[in-house]
């Protein structure tokens, strides 16, 4: 009776920390539909973010620039072309780190609010800032703007020094803005990863908690077929015991008759014809 008194306790225990789990899983989920939103919106971002730096953009520039030198006399408006071409660059570097710092705000936000309800532990990463790519311009400017000057003018006056420039310019600035591309990337993969490792590890945790509670429940159905036997077995002894009993008092009874009997003879006996 014990046995079946702590069984069932133990198995609407059971049945209810089940419950609980399936509650709390069902909460949780709740943030995949938020989830899902913050990738396609980071991924927007960082779209618009690398746009300014991309390699369509800058071939768009340096076309520009050899457009505007070879508009000139005799090329002679170079050095202003290179001045602009560096001050629309520079201005493409500061928009996709305004972007980026945008950005950052707003997965910062969304961690935020995300470990609050959720329970997450989302920290922020490091933001690109494209510093690198501002002195890259800087050096880039200080280096060729020099080739630019009334000195070289007839040189530049050869279509051919134009292109070149502009090959070597590529070259320096394609390298330079591939980097900060990746930069931006790496930045956002880290940021995503850390959300996808962290719910992974929050849907396992209410996997193992449910595994670990329908093994203990198996193992309340197994304890209870276990009772049904020892209760099986106890009426068996239950129903041996009264037999035996029975038949003790039927022998005794017996015993006691054939004892009577005995004593009867021997008084007859005992008395004088």
């Amino acid at each position: 009776a014990e046995l079946r008194v702590l069984q069932g306790r133990s198995g609407g225990r059971c049945e209810r920390l089940l419950q609980r789990v399936a509650i709390e899983a069902s909460e949780f989920e709740r943030c995949s539909a938020r989830i899902g939103a913050l990738r396609v919106a980071h991924a927007k971002l960082v779209q618009d973010m690398v746009a300014p730096l991309s390699d369509d953009a800058l071939r768009r520039e340096l076309s520009r620039f050899v457009d505007e030198v070879r508009a000139t006399f005799l090329n002679f408006g170079a050095r202003n072309a290179f001045v602009a071409l560096c001050v629309r660059l520079r201005g493409a570097i500061e928009q996709a780190g305004e972007l980026a710092s945008e950005g950052a705000q707003m997965l910062q936000a969304s961690q935020q609010q995300l470990n609050a309800e959720f329970g997450f532990a989302l920290t922020p990463g490091d933001v690109p800032n494209f510093s690198a790519q501002k002195r890259d311009l800087q050096a880039i400017e200080s280096n060729y703007g020099q080739y630019l000057g009334l000195s070289h003018m007839l040189k530049l006056a050869d279509g051919s020094a134009v292109e070149r420039l502009r090959r070597m310019l590529a070259s320096r600035l394609g390298l330079s803005f591939e980097q900060a591309r990746n930069d931006a990337k790496v930045w956002s993969r880290q940021a995503l990863a850390q959300i996808a490792q962290q719910l992974r590890e929050r849907r396992g945790g209410f996997d193992k908690r449910r595994e670990a509670l329908e093994r203990v429940q198996a193992a309340g159905g197994q304890l209870e077929l276990r009772v049904e036997e020892l209760g099986a077995q106890e009426r068996g002894l239950r129903a041996l015991r009264d037999d035996l009993q029975g038949r003790c008092a039927a022998l005794r009874q017996a015993a006691a008759g054939e004892l009577g009997d005995n004593d009867t003879l021997l008084r007859d006996d005992a008395e004088p014809a």
